[in-house]
């Protein structure tokens, strides 16, 4: 809505038989209803809104990513988004989830259970998004790893090159423009092909073959420490 207008979120709960992209198998569904008034999106579009790194916007606006990695995240928790929109009029996303009855427990980690920490080792944090490389190296920092960071594959090959004997793991974003993921870590297994890589993406992804282990975005604090003491531990 680049000259402004109204933009509307709704939350609901109806019987699946009520919601026609309900997910097979539900029986009642929570719909979070997205609705603005800005300029709409052509077929075309509206049917590649969905695919990693496409976007109208101009160069340095949009990754392309956001919607891409919301489809994935709504998919991996068992849910459709339905989308709405034409020319002029405005677009409506309903995110369609299987909702639990009120009886199922929902399990909780442990609160008093300390987060795992380091002891010194080097990591490695490629990412092309600022906030994300920021809020990892504090992370990181307050629970005794050092932490080196880079933006995108080429940067993090020349870090990894500049400090290869000192770094125990790395972490890369599998989605990054300039040099993605994979990429990366086909370049650093070509350079080491023993040091343990965490990859971690938004999206599903296709081949984890290449990295030790796998982290799905988003994560919390406790996941990635989680997820760094399990690889470093058990490299293998």
């Amino acid at each position: 809505m680049p000259n402004g207008g109204r933009l509307t979120i709704e939350l609901q709960t109806s019987p699946a038989e009520r919601v026609p992209e309900a997910p097979e198998g539900s029986e009642t569904c929570a719909v979070v209803a997205v609705k603005d008034t800005g300029s709409g999106m052509s077929r075309e579009v509206r049917e590649r809104i969905f695919e990693p790194f496409f976007t109208t916007k101009a160069v340095g606006e949009g990754s392309g990513l956001g919607l891409s990695t919301s489809h994935a995240l709504v998919r991996g928790h068992g849910g459709v988004i339905a989308v709405q929109s034409e020319p002029g009029q405005g677009s409506l996303f309903r995110v369609i989830l299987p909702a639990l009855d009120d009886d199922v427990p929902i399990r909780r980690a442990p609160s008093s259970m300390p987060s795992p920490t380091g002891s010194g080792e080097v990591v490695l944090v490629i990412d092309d998004e600022e906030p994300t490389r920021r809020l990892l190296s504090r992370t990181l920092s307050r629970h005794g790893y050092q932490v080196l960071v880079a933006s995108d594959g080429r940067e993090g090959l020349t870090t990894f090159l500049a400090h290869r004997t000192k770094i125990a793991l790395v972490i890369t974003d599998m989605a990054m423009p300039t040099m993605d993921g994979p990429s990366f870590v086909r370049a650093l297994r070509e350079i080491d092909a023993t040091v343990p890589v965490i990859g971690s993406s938004g999206l599903e992804l296709a081949d984890a073959s290449s990295v030790t282990a796998f982290l799905p975005k988003p994560y919390s604090p406790d996941g990635v420490l989680e997820a760094i003491r399990a690889v470093l531990e058990h490299p293998a």
